[in-house]
């Protein structure tokens, strides 16, 4: 017979410990980013002495010829060579030896530094990656409200729905979880409220009595999770949507004409529009998808829909898996160092002269078939613009920035690397003021 495996122990330790935990694992990215730039800057210095090595293999001959001279014309004159030229080229061949000694040291710390520097980032990496662990919870923390909540907004409004939540064992930052929870809310009132028809209606169009609404999480990447909701309903009627949008003046009647399904279905996130003539409480008064887009927005995230008419539709958010470290893309533009948010960077690239494309006086490079407009990030920024010193062969570096269907290409100097980067608030007397 096996033996039981014995429980684990366990210990009750407070939220805010282990938050203030994180914020001290945090801390210690400054040491793991000063540890890597003595690297750089031990490398840089290796690369001086490889600049000198050439400089002096270039007048090296010539300090042998006048040492040969002088000795030469000692011999014949049977008098010393000058005491002055003598010491001078006996220096030379000490500043030889002497920085070849040099050279040989730096080249050690060189390396000493880059083995501390992969030790301590890889320290650091599990200290962080472990203190994100302890504040990490099950969705199921979270949903387990919900099939109570559609049940009774479903008793109010007389409509019949099941809900099925799905991945409820994937994990998330607690204060993730805390923050996607209104969002989430808001999507199952409006799949109740504009999605989901009357059990005669349903009957009627062939559906089934009782409507189904889908709340789906998994995990996309190793630091991201897709929150979806979707629902066998009405959909959503592009027609009304611009209608709305037309009548609250956020676009015009000609530009709501030339638009897309997509770029349609997007307005429904601003604030205001809505595709019922009613604007209700239980959807939000008109803004609760403002607030889910906002929020995603908030967290680094992004939100979508797909609809088809009469079928039903579906959102998909997409955020970070924790709220730990920020990751960036460090870019050069004018002159300075600037960090790019790497969620919001959908792309890197090149542009060259012949991608680029004048629309409505604008310049644009083609996405997936879409013009994109392309500015510079200096100019965005009002930066005095620094020299160029000439134009890569391959074309303009561009970082392309996107949240949701809209995007926008940025011409920088040059693209470094991507690396965490931690932010932290200003102090006092430099508090940021709203």
């Amino acid at each position: 017979m096996r033996a039981k495996k014995a429980p684990e122990a366990t210990v009750r330790v407070a939220v805010a410990k282990l938050e203030a935990r994180l914020l001290e694992a945090e801390e210690m990215l400054i040491t793991k980013l000063t540890a890597a730039q003595r690297a750089a800057e031990l490398r840089e210095l290796a690369g001086r002495f490889d600049a000198w090595q050439k400089a002096w293999a270039a007048v090296a001959p010539d300090a042998r010829r006048l040492r040969q001279s002088g000795e030469h014309q000692s011999a014949r004159e049977e008098e010393p060579a000058p005491a002055g030229l003598t010491r001078l080229l006996d220096f030379l061949d000490w500043s030889v030896d002497y920085f070849k000694s040099v050279e040989n040291r730096t080249a050690t710390l060189g390396k000493t530094a880059e083995q501390d520097r992969y030790a301590v980032g890889k320290l650091v990496d599990d200290l962080l990656e472990d203190s994100k662990q302890l504040l990490l919870l099950p969705f199921a923390t979270i949903s387990a409200s919900f099939p109570r909540m559609v049940r009774d907004l479903c008793r109010d409004e007389g409509k019949e729905a099941d809900l099925t939540i799905r991945g409820e064992d994937v994990q998330l930052d607690k204060r993730i979880l805390e923050d996607m929870k209104d969002p989430l809310t808001h999507l199952l009132r409006n799949s109740i409220d504009h999605g989901v028809e009357p059990p005669k209606e349903r009957t009627r169009l062939g559906k089934p009595a009782r409507a189904t609404i889908t709340l789906a999480v998994s995990q996309v990447s190793g630091s991201k999770v897709q929150l979806l909701v979707s629902d066998d309903g009405a959909g959503i009627d592009i027609n009304k949507v611009k209608e709305s949008a037309v009548g609250r003046g956020l676009i015009s009647a000609e530009a709501a004409a030339k638009i897309g399904e997509c770029e349609a279905q997007s307005l429904i996130f601003r604030s205001d529009v809505s595709t019922s003539a009613a604007i209700t409480q239980l959807s939000g008064r008109g803004l609760g998808l403002a607030i889910v887009r906002e929020k995603a927005k908030e967290l680094g995230g992004e939100v979508s829909v797909e609809s088809r008419l009469g079928l039903g539709a579906t959102f998909r958010i997409i955020v970070p898996a924790t709220r730990a470290t920020f990751r960036g893309i460090l870019v050069e533009s004018a002159g300075r160092l600037l960090v790019v948010p790497t969620a919001q960077v959908e792309r890197v690239g090149r542009a060259r002269p012949d991608d680029i494309r004048t629309v409505e006086g604008r310049e644009t490079i083609s996405l997936d078939g879409r013009a994109v407009a392309l500015v510079s990030l200096a100019d965005t920024l009002e930066l005095a613009p620094a020299e160029q010193e000439y134009t890569p062969p391959g074309g303009t570096p561009v970082i392309v920035v996107g949240s949701g269907d809209q995007r926008i290409a940025f011409v920088v100097d040059a693209v470094l690397e991507e690396q965490e980067v931690l932010v932290k608030p200003l102090r006092k007397p430099l508090v940021a003021r709203a």
